[in-house]
């Protein structure tokens, strides 16, 4: 019974794919839609009414077609989905295809055209999976190869199948096509609009056919040629030559010529009985989605790195050059388009050629595609560039069916980072079911979920997910003094040029006490970074002092952290490098003393565990605690600008002869009645923290306090740790 079930499971499934009703699932509401390879293809099948997906709206792009789905599609290809879905059988095809068997009538069709065989026992095996080949066979019949002809029965039928079949470019466009394995839903819907191009055949000439045993002798000069295509209007090629879609589709149209997609790039464009299916791009001769080459290198060896020596680049109606021509800053080439902008042309360096202003463009997690003519091969014709951008769903309307998407928490300002890796992106966009495609995606992904996009102008082209990888910030690397490169746990990563992240990342974010989350595009590169804040920690300075550690001396700070609990920390042995260690500006003095510091084993030098980093009012991360001279009233929410966290803490400090002598820890927010100097810390989402009010003149005062008392602690490093004990209130 189990096997009954499966059975019938199985050809349901199969079934849903070339199954067409008044309710079937249009190409735009697919719900998987962002994972189809082939979106040309299943989208042109799919206004044919020749597939469909399956009733919960998904497509199962990888899913495996099955020789009983195969004939139906091969019957709606021959005489359309409303014709075939009428076929009825009254005589069994096949011993195991009775005449109830849903794909009899098909099976029956295809095997009297001899699109297909059977097995030797007599059977068809209908829910069995199909191989390229084998569905290849059946769709080059459909075109009016003979099979006994071009040798597809017998032994090596599968080579002559993939010869006829690529003169035929039944296989365009397949990436990695291998027709002995299964094919997939996706590849067999684009191997049937490639036959929906391809041209049909007929044969002249007399053959004699005489199979005896497992050989088979073809005897004659039949030989196929084109079908001449005498119509006055051709809808697919403008040729002379009838192809598929031609004779069998007469409503279906491509233009090719003239035709771009939003991001520019030439592309086919399809409409079906005067209404449009839309814009594919064709496929480029080159893509990138690296740097590649440098402003540094010659011309020759970036036209080298990007595969273009010898090209040409049209740089007029009737005028070529070589892209590593030496020309001047204002020689202009073919038209450049990114991101969906006006059509612009591409300036070759000056003193330089083309392809170093190509090579310019290219950058990690960007696409960038140059184009060929398709009569002149070494003819560089176009140039689109593609972004990918990471932002968060900020609001999802079910009502008006409109979707927010705002950049993340934090973007980094430009100044900190390199200019090939900054942010440069959309800072909001809408997204309305009413015109996007995509609305039912990021619907689905919900409210606050981080999306990988691309962007024609201010339209939504594509949604995917990011990968999001946690682990601790090991490694930041540097070109340039910018950082480029980031490694999570011990593994490295590069930087999309659209990278940002919820803090500024530096050298300074590497610490054993941090574990970030980065969010890497399609590519593998990181595009975002967040959880960057536990890479803060803080200390009140009490004193600097010299210490014998290890048989050296070293310098100490002696303080607080924000807890209240005593820190000792060892910042090497160079005096002029305890504050931000590598900069001679942090030289120690008694200034360092009585102030608060953000810490970090980042970028430690002269043997130091920790560097003091310097407090910095103007800073925009939270890697700072910033200096003011403010009082706080009672019920303020805030500072500077900034708002109180709820687990805000205040911390009063007391002082003895000039010198930090006690600190007290209060939770939540305190009112400070006398203007005083104050430092406060804030998190990623701009909350202040900690709030150090460097006098406790109102600590004896105000009545109604929650006091915390502070604790004895140690550094996390303890063997160069001093443990003092803090006065307790």
């Amino acid at each position: 019974m189990k096997k009954f079930l499966s059975l019938v499971l199985a050809l349901v499934m199969t079934f849903s794919l070339v199954t067409i009703s008044a309710g079937a699932t249009e190409y735009k509401d697919l719900t998987d839609k962002s994972t189809i390879q082939y979106p040309e293809a299943v989208a042109v099948l799919n206004k044919l009414g020749i597939i469909t997906g399956y009733e919960d709206g998904s497509f199962n792009p990888t899913g495996s077609l099955t020789r009983g789905a195969a004939a139906k599609i091969i019957v709606s290809l021959m005489i359309g989905s409303d014709a075939a879905s009428s076929l009825t059988v009254s005589t069994a095809p096949y011993k195991d295809v009775p005449v109830t068997n849903t794909f009899a009538a098909y099976i029956s069709y295809c095997k009297t055209a001899g699109y297909i065989s059977g097995y030797s026992d007599g059977t068809f095996r209908p829910a069995t999976e199909l191989t390229g080949y084998a569905f290849a066979k059946m769709l080059l019949g459909a075109l009016g190869y003979k099979s006994d002809v071009e040798g597809f029965t017998g032994d090596g039928w599968t080579m002559n199948v993939a010869k006829i079949g690529n003169l035929a470019n039944l296989f365009d466009t397949i990436t990695s096509f291998n027709g002995n394995t299964a094919v997939t839903r996706e590849v067999a819907c684009q191997m049937a609009l490639n036959t929906l191009k391809a041209n049909e055949v007929t044969y002249d000439g007399t053959t004699v056919s005489v199979t005896t045993g497992s050989a088979n002798v073809v005897v004659g000069n039949n030989k196929y040629y084109n079908v001449t295509n005498s119509k006055t209007t051709e809808t697919i090629k403008n040729d002379d030559v009838m192809q598929f879609a031609e004779e069998h589709f007469g409503d279906l149209k491509m233009v090719t010529d003239s035709a771009s997609d939003d991001f520019g790039r030439p592309a086919n464009q399809w409409s079906y009985k005067n209404v449009t299916v839309g814009k594919y791009a064709k496929t480029p001769t080159f893509t990138f989605t690296a740097g590649t080459g440098s402003t540094s290198d010659t011309t020759a060896q970036n036209a080298s790195a990007l595969g273009i020596s010898g090209y040409r680049i049209q740089t007029g109606a009737d005028t070529y050059t070589s892209v590593t021509a030496i020309g001047a800053a204002t020689s202009s080439g073919q038209i450049l388009h990114t991101n969906g902008a006006a059509a612009a042309t591409i300036s070759s360096v000056a003193g330089k050629g083309f392809a170093d202003a190509i090579s310019a463009l290219t950058a990690n997690g960007r696409k960038v595609e140059i184009y060929t003519s398709s009569t002149t091969a070494d003819l560089i014709t176009a140039i689109v560039v593609a972004d990918t951008y990471l932002m968060k769903v900020s609001s999802v309307n079910t009502s008006s069916k409109q979707v927010v998407l705002k950049v993340a928490s934090g973007v980094t300002a430009a100044s900190a980072l390199a200019a090939s890796t900054t942010y440069a992106g959309p800072g909001s966009l809408t997204v309305a079911a009413s015109d996007n495609d995509n609305y039912a995606a990021l619907a689905a992904a919900g409210k606050d979920a981080l999306v990988l996009v691309t962007v024609a102008g201010t339209t939504v082209e594509s949604v995917a997910t990011p990968t999001a990888v946690t682990g601790k910030i090991s490694t930041v690397s540097l070109k340039n003094t910018y950082p480029n490169g980031v490694s999570l746990s011990g593994t490295a990563y590069k930087l999309s040029k659209q990278f940002y992240s919820e803090s500024e990342l530096t050298t300074s974010c590497v610490s054993t006490s941090v574990t970030s989350t980065a969010y890497t595009d399609s590519y593998g590169y990181v595009i975002y970074m967040k959880d960057m804040s536990a890479s803060t920690n803080y200390i009140l300075v009490k004193e600097i002092y010299t210490s014998l550690v290890d048989g050296k001396i070293v310098y100490m700070a002696n303080g607080y952290d924000m807890s209240g609990n005593a820190l000792s920390l060892n910042l090497g042995t160079d005096s002029t490098k305890v504050v931000d260690n590598n900069s001679t500006a942090g030289a120690e003095t008694s200034a360092n003393a009585d102030r608060v510091y953000a810490y970090s084993t980042a970028n430690t030098a002269n043997n130091a565990e920790y560097v003091l980093i310097g407090t910095d009012a103007t800073a925009v991360t939270n890697r700072y605690a910033t200096v003011a001279s403010a009082k706080i009233d009672a019920g303020a929410s805030g500072i500077g600008g900034k708002y109180f966290a709820s687990s805000v803490s205040f911390m009063f400090v007391s002082h003895s002869n000039g010198s930090v002598s006690n600190v007290t820890v209060k939770s939540g927010v305190q009112t400070v009645t006398t203007s005083s100097t104050i430092y406060y810390t804030w998190n990623s989402d701009k909350q202040i923290t900690n709030v150090i009010v460097m006098t406790d003149t109102d600590a004896t005062t105000t009545a109604n306090l929650l006091y915390v008392s502070a604790q004895t602690g140690t550094t996390t490093n303890a063997r160069h740790s001093r443990r003092r004990a803090s006065c307790c209130f």
